[in-house]
């Protein structure tokens, strides 16, 4: 594969290895005890994975009982956020979850502002997008130098797989420079995008970083990751995390050459210290790419806002009792980047070490499911 794809269509891989020889490095147990401990939760209820063994610290015996006993693991995560939900809410609103065209018009129904779609290749009901139906259409769509610049991802993909960052089109009317700084041929990218994202593949605007968070996130947008939970007044938020991209990364999701930072959000849309948990042997720190001026304690943009759409789109929703959602800090506002039917916990857990199943948690979960009707169901 081409290498100004590498990143682009290689998910983050879990190196068992690499992990298990790393922590002996960094003062943690022998390969031996690693192996037995993580046989335990494997075999163990609920199980937790090898990756969930050094994402969740439970390599140290003080951690060990509370994350077994308040951690959601992997295994167990969807069920929980099905629990929470009427069955045939679930199914009604599938679609808005997994397609980010659904997504998009869903939203726009309801007034709910998302990034704005300039086209679309392979399969699109409707017309209400530019629909480009071979690779002859995506060349032409990216000779168009007024397109530019624009961000490209499939429709149906997940944690930052295929995307790709386009900054320009070249004089030469033939040569795209990404934002990784390749310079690519048209033609070459037309092909990698037809062959290999046949399913589905949108071109959308290119949003940056609200001008207040560009000096420790740069311009790849870094989305806070907000979960809401039905209460006895309708959606309000469980928990909020902003993810902090890795410098010259082109979006928010670490790999495995390049880790970006999380940390918490207060109720008050305020930043707290960054989470060194993706990185063996990393303290939380108050810096990231600026190291002169402190993130903690940096007061999000229009928080009360995010607040907003975030619950009128759970609304949107009757019956789901729990929805996570992406949303993106512009100069025009917050956006909503995705929307997630199964909040994964590992976020939350594996950056400030709170456990889904925590009590405060738990007496949430059984108030979403009389609220949403899945208690009866």
């Amino acid at each position: 594969m081409s290498e100004e794809f590498q990143t682009a269509t290689h998910p983050n891989q879990f190196a068992l290895e690499k992990s298990m020889r790393t922590l002996v490095e960094t003062g943690g147990p022998s390969p031996l005890m690693q192996a037995v401990q993580m046989l335990r939760l494997w075999f163990g209820r609920p199980s937790f994975s090898p990756k969930e063994y050094f994402l969740y610290r439970m390599y140290q015996p003080e951690d060990f009982k509370r994350v077994k006993s308040t951690f959601v693991s992997y295994s167990e995560n969807t069920e929980l956020c099905r629990s929470l939900s009427r069955p045939e809410a679930r199914e009604r609103y599938i679609d808005v979850f997994q397609n980010k065209l659904t997504f998009e018009d869903r939203m726009a129904e309801i007034g709910v502002p998302t990034v704005r779609t300039k086209a679309v290749f392979g399969p699109c009901d409707g017309d209400r997008h530019h629909r480009l139906a071979s690779r002859a259409d995506i060349e032409d769509f990216l000779r168009d130098a007024s397109n530019y610049p624009f961000f490209g991802k499939p429709t149906g993909s997940s944690h930052s797989l295929g995307v790709l960052s386009f900054d320009a089109l070249l004089d030469d009317g033939e040569t795209i420079r990404l934002a990784t700084g390749h310079e690519v041929a048209l033609t070459k990218v037309a092909a990698h995008i037809a062959d290999t994202w046949h399913a589905g593949y949108l071109f959308q605007d290119r949003e940056k970083n609200h001008e207040s968070l560009r000096r420790f996130m740069g311009d790849a947008i870094g989305c806070a990751r907000i979960v809401t939970i039905l209460g006895l007044d309708g959606p309000e938020i469980l928990y909020a995390l902003q993810k902090i991209p890795a410098k010259g990364m082109i979006h928010d999701n670490s790999t495995s050459t390049a880790k970006g930072a999380v940390c918490p959000i207060s109720k008050d849309g305020v930043l707290g210290r960054i989470s060194g948990f993706q990185t063996y042997g990393a303290t939380d720190s108050d810096y990231w790419q600026d190291t002169k001026t402190p993130v903690t304690g940096t007061v999000l943009p229009n928080w009360e806002k995010v607040v907003e759409i975030c619950r009128a789109a759970h609304a949107s929703m009757p019956g789901m009792g729990m929805v996570g959602f992406d949303v993106m800090h512009t100069d025009r506002g917050p956006i909503l980047g995705e929307m997630n039917g199964n909040p994964f916990f590992s976020l939350l857990q594996g950056s400030i070490q709170v456990g889904g199943k925590s009590p405060e948690f738990l007496a949430r979960y059984e108030i979403a499911r009389r609220m949403s009707g899945a208690a009866r169901a």
